[in-house]
């Protein structure tokens, strides 16, 4: 499985978006009451919005089956980390509603192409373990709360996210750049 550049991809870029990315998610909360001073119900819809963004999101993808994967896995990270840096500096609720909807169309992106890579990149007497591994690097989630949550108390919940979506942006750049004939996959 690691001889494949298109899994090694997915993994690391996976890793690296669970540990950094993906925890704003876990001070939402924050950003809600104290940022943009907004109510349960508020919570609620931020909390919402990227889940109907993916869902729209989906649908886009639905409509260009061919899409070059690894770009759009690619394209996908660089997407959200760019739309979180911009959350960290919305103070108006609607504007925050609109970008964590965009943050969620892009999401699609990242979710639906990261196990089909996986997937069709292992061999057909490999997948279970390819499933596996992907499966752990996913897991590696509760070590990013770790850090966002010391990051948040040390320096405001806006700065860490933000330096977790840049973290993560650099990461990303850097695996790709890595990677040739992962940053080039296609099925």
């Amino acid at each position: 499985l690691l001889g494949e550049e298109a899994i090694v991809g997915v993994l690391a870029v996976t890793v690296v978006m669970n540990l950094a990315v993906f925890q704003y998610q876990q001070i939402l909360s924050v950003f809600a009451r104290d940022i943009l001073h907004t109510d349960a119900v508020g919570f609620g819809l931020l909390s919402a919005a990227d889940a109907l963004g993916s869902t729209i999101g989906i649908v886009l993808l639905a409509q260009r089956p061919k899409a070059p994967q690894a770009a759009v896995f690619v394209g996908s990270c660089v997407g959200m980390c760019l739309l979180l840096t911009g959350f960290t500096f919305v103070t108006a609720f609607p504007l925050a509603l609109v970008t964590l909807l965009c943050f969620g169309i892009v999401h699609a992106g990242f979710s639906t192409m990261q196990s089909s890579i996986i997937l069709r990149a292992a061999a057909a007497d490999v997948r279970g373990r390819a499933g596996g591994w992907l499966s752990m690097a996913i897991g590696t989630g509760p070590l990013g709360l770790l850090v966002m949550g010391w990051l948040s108390a040390a320096l405001g919940p806006g700065t860490a996210v933000a330096a977790g979506a840049f973290t993560g942006l650099a990461l990303v750049a850097g695996l790709t750049l890595r990677l040739p004939r992962f940053r080039s996959y296609r099925w």
